[in-house]
């Protein structure tokens, strides 16, 4: 029978494996992005003088490749990863790590019910509850981090041509997105876990009005 510290090594360990992969798939995406648009005059040269007119066409189908390729690869690697790390059940001989917390709080298997973890105390189905949602929420308070984030590789880009700023809608719409989205879920939760997101993404927008009006100055 397993202990507390066993299953929270386990449960250390899959989250460390998830949080690798998902931060290892969102900087690759920043990456795919950065280079993308330095190569993008380069490359639609080259592709003109081989496929002609079909060169932008090519162009954004390899950079769409490129991208949905570098988000799921390091999530499928660490997802079989993480299942290595089983945590067999010897009654029904299932994987009790589909429901972790459960068995963190009832210290018995999802599906059979036969006890895993040996001693504390056995919590109720409405504690579970909450602990569930509080942990869906530090989930999706992480994610929530995509909206500032990619909001800025927007600018970050337009920085080699100032002239890319007039299109002030298109580097607008993921900052003022986030406000709306994390905004919404904030005045509905009331949850603090979503401040930070929330207010960095308010600060990509104001930055990127910031720097529309510092052109528009320069200009």
């Amino acid at each position: 029978m397993l202990t507390d510290q066993d299953v929270k090594d386990i449960v250390q360990r899959r989250e460390r494996i998830s949080g690798l992969g998902s931060w290892v798939s969102l900087l690759g995406i920043c990456f795919i992005l950065m280079l993308l648009g330095v190569v993008k005059e380069p490359a639609l040269s080259f592709l003109k003088q081989i496929v002609g007119n079909r060169a932008s066409s090519v162009f954004s189908a390899v950079s769409v490749t490129l991208i949905v390729t570098m988000l799921f690869v390091p999530l499928i690697i660490a997802g079989r990863q993480e299942r290595r790390l089983k945590i067999v059940c010897p009654s029904c001989h299932k994987d009790a790590n589909s429901d972790i917390l459960r068995l963190q709080l009832t210290r018995c298997c999802s599906k059979c019910g036969n006890r895993l973890v040996h001693g504390g105390h056995i919590h109720s189905n409405s504690v579970l509850k909450r602990w569930a949602r509080i942990w869906t929420r530090t989930k999706v308070a992480s994610w929530f981090w995509c909206f500032p984030v990619y909001g800025m590789l927007k600018p970050f880009l337009s920085f080699r041509h100032f002239a890319d700023f007039h299109d002030l809608g298109s580097l607008l719409a993921v900052p003022l997105l986030g406000v709306l989205v994390i905004g919404t879920t904030w005045l509905c939760t009331r949850d603090r876990r979503y401040v930070p997101a929330l207010l960095a993404s308010a600060f990509v927008a104001l930055l990127v009005v910031g720097i529309r009006a510092m052109v528009n100055w320069l200009a």
